[in-house]
């Protein structure tokens, strides 16, 4: 409220109203994902990327700018939210609220909290420094290059760890520690089969096409930076 930039407050309302419902659109990624049930997986996470990127993209180039990226990504996470709850939160009632199971929980989850925050300030600390140290063009051209190499890799890999991981958890629920074994070695054999090729398509990207991706402002830096973040993600 007392922030001397006009622009920051407004921002952050909209950052922390895109806070909420991204939370809520994880929580329930990670119920579908208990439920070993990709396809409504699959179909949750494309429509929230569909709906942020062109949304965002329309309400941005109708003058709104920053506030429009973060408006597109709100309703992106909402809508599909709304939905899982609608089909899967229906018969849930605050009567039924337990505090043993509930301090269970908090207990559990306040550590991983710390170090998802923590991680977030490793993964985006990079660019706040090089845009304090630097400029925030050097910034934006870093991020251009370092998201389209992480995100690809990244993205790639969640796939299989989504639908891989909670079989090696079944496993080790119903057929013993050996047998999650087992599932994991699978499970390492087709990340590493997924992963390699992409680190290495990755390392060997030309200027060409990444000036027919990003355009060509963006190309010489990202030609630098791709190899490095690639391997890093790797």
């Amino acid at each position: 409220m007392f922030w001397p930039n006009l622009e920051l407050p407004g921002l952050l309302a909209l950052s922390f109203g895109l806070l909420v419902v991204q939370a809520w659109y994880e929580l329930n990624l990670t119920l579908l994902s208990s439920q070993l049930n990709p396809l409504r997986y699959g179909v949750v996470s494309l429509a929230k990327a569909v709906l942020a990127l062109l949304l965002g993209w329309c309400l941005a180039i109708r003058g709104l700018g920053a506030p429009g990226l973060i408006l597109g990504l709100i309703i992106g996470f909402l809508v599909p939210g709304l939905w899982t709850t609608y089909y899967e939160w229906q018969g849930v009632k605050l009567q039924k609220f337990d505090r043993s199971i509930f301090k269970k929980l908090l207990t559990y989850g306040l550590p991983l909290t710390a170090t998802f925050a923590l991680n977030f300030v490793v993964s985006s600390s990079d660019r706040i420094m090089l845009g304090w140290l630097k400029s925030t063009e050097a910034a934006g051209l870093y991020a251009v290059g370092y998201d389209l190499a992480q995100q690809s890799l990244v993205m790639l890999m969640m796939v299989v760890n989504l639908a891989a991981y909670p079989l090696a958890v079944w496993s080790l629920e119903e057929k013993g520690i050996q047998a999650a074994q087992t599932q994991l070695k699978q499970n390492c054999t087709l990340l590493l089969a997924i992963a390699m090729p992409a680190a290495a398509a990755g390392n060997s990207c030309s200027e060409y096409l990444l000036t027919s991706i990003l355009g060509s402002h963006f190309a010489n830096p990202a030609v630098k930076i791709i190899p490095l973040i690639s391997l890093g993600a790797f």
